[in-house]
């Protein structure tokens, strides 16, 4: 395995966001060449690092619960990319390709405040229960079929007869998602009530419009 390959499976097992992807990589790649300006052959250094596998977990070990938890963030956001992505496609017959996710704050599709200003305006509505406004924001007609007020009161019932009234919103997650030409901001939100807490996932479009409503 030459030096290229062996950062790049590196790379890869790392469980952190890219951004701090980019910083492991910057200081690997700055070690590695350290050692081969005094003398050390590539064969020498690998075998000291260890196997890719092996040095990615020592740098996992490292990680702060901030980067861990942005990590597992990403991960479920991907998950979640896969079904708004087709609704929001199935209509176009646009042929499916995995998106791709990063974080608003490091891209300039999306401004960060205002995607989650409008996420929080559709939980408000849905504390309302305005569902008429929340079918006005929908991006269009196969998403506002998708969430009637039928499926929304359903899909609050599962979760809970009596959520109380609302108190406060108690964590915010944002990312971007892109899937061809397309781009849609997501935001998972959790809000508390007097009686539980539910955790909203939020999906928009680039004009700002509602693409996918998911509560848990």
């Amino acid at each position: 395995m030459n030096k290229d390959r062996y950062i790049k499976a590196v790379t890869k097992k790392l469980k952190c966001s890219y951004k701090k992807k980019l910083e492991i990589k910057r200081e690997l790649i700055a070690d590695i060449q350290s050692a081969l300006d005094h003398g050390e052959e590539w064969q020498q250094i690998m075998e000291r690092m260890g196997q890719p596998a092996g040095m990615a977990s020592e740098f996992n070990e490292n990680l702060s619960k901030e980067e861990l938890k942005a990590y597992k963030w990403v991960k479920r956001v991907k998950v979640i990319a896969v079904s708004v992505i087709i609704i929001a496609l199935i209509g176009a017959g646009i042929n499916w390709i995995q998106p791709k996710t990063v974080a608003i704050k490091d891209d300039s599709s999306f401004t960060e405040i205002q995607v989650i200003d409008e996420s929080k305006e559709i939980i408000e509505l849905l504390n309302q229960n305005n569902y008429e406004e929340i079918q006005n924001r929908c991006a269009n007609d196969q998403i506002k079929e998708a969430l009637t007020e039928e499926v929304i009161v359903n899909a609050k019932e599962q979760i809970g007869a009596d959520w109380g009234s609302f108190q406060d919103f108690t964590s915010i997650y944002t990312a971007e998602i892109k899937q061809k030409n397309q781009k849609y901001a997501v935001t998972e939100i959790t809000a508390l009530y007097e009686n539980r807490s539910v955790t909203f996932t939020i999906s928009l479009d680039e004009d700002m419009l509602l693409v996918g409503l998911y509560m848990k």
